[in-house]
């Protein structure tokens, strides 16, 4: 439910942006360690990209780095006009730190990371939105 909720705020502040004065990246998604009363070392827009189902913390940070803002990035994805392909590998070069055990220093973020991510950002509906991330939860 509370994932549902943070999706949901997040999906609301894209969706209506054109809309809104000055949606508030810190109450559209909250970092889970912040809210759990831990100290946590995300920016807001690193806690919102980690809010995204399949995007961990380092790939976040990579993320923050190539997008100064929330608006920075609508705006790139603006500039792309209709062309869905080109919104959706905007981001996949990104590499970031490796975490895991694979034996690589780095990865890329990828075509699916990336397109997820443009699908939040250029999505007009809320619930497709929320259904299709909440579904992907379970890939990841």
């Amino acid at each position: 439910k509370d994932a549902v909720d943070v999706l949901l705020r997040m999906t609301r502040a894209v969706a209506e942006q054109p809309y809104w004065k000055k949606p508030s990246v810190v109450d559209i998604c909250r970092d889970p360690k912040s809210a759990a009363g831990n100290r946590s070392d995300l920016t807001p827009i690193e806690a919102f990209f980690v809010a995204i189902p399949g995007i961990g913390e380092k790939a976040a940070i990579s993320i923050a780095k190539y997008c100064p803002s929330l608006k920075y990035l609508s705006d790139q994805y603006q500039g792309l006009g209709e062309d869905k392909q080109a919104k959706e590998e905007l981001l996949e070069n990104i590499q970031y730190e490796s975490g895991g055990t694979s034996g690589r220093a780095s990865h890329r973020l990828g075509h699916a990371k990336s397109a997820r991510i443009a699908d939040v950002f250029t999505s007009r509906n809320p619930s497709h939105i929320i259904s299709t991330l909440v579904a992907s939860k379970s890939d990841v």
